[in-house]
């Protein structure tokens, strides 16, 4: 996608490694990767269990690992690969708000 080509670029460019954090996404063919040890967020006083996956790019030169979030708040409704990841305030407030205290503490 968008960000993918720009991570390529700027990895290209970058001295160092680059990680990329982002929710997963229903509709999505992911590559296989290496579960990690889940993280814990408490939101609305309920702990909840977001799943993490590590994804290192292929290629000798490439310097990006991915690591991509699992959990219904942060793609439940978010199943057409096609729209936006991150929610829209106008559409669902509650729903934004859930999206961005469980994105934030993860």
């Amino acid at each position: 996608g968008g960000l993918g080509k720009v991570m390529e670029v700027v990895s290209k460019f970058h001295p160092g490694e680059l990680i990329m954090v982002t929710p997963m996404m229903g509709g999505v063919s992911y590559p296989v990767m290496r579960e990690a040890e889940p993280v814990y967020c408490e939101v609305e006083g309920k702990v909840e269990e977001v799943q993490i996956f590590h994804f290192r790019w292929p290629g000798e030169d490439q310097k990006v690992e991915s690591i991509l979030c699992k959990h219904d708040g942060l793609f439940g409704k978010r199943t057409d690969k096609d729209k936006e990841l991150y929610p829209d305030d106008s559409e669902d407030l509650d729903y934004f708000l859930r999206f961005f205290t469980l994105w934030n503490q993860t």
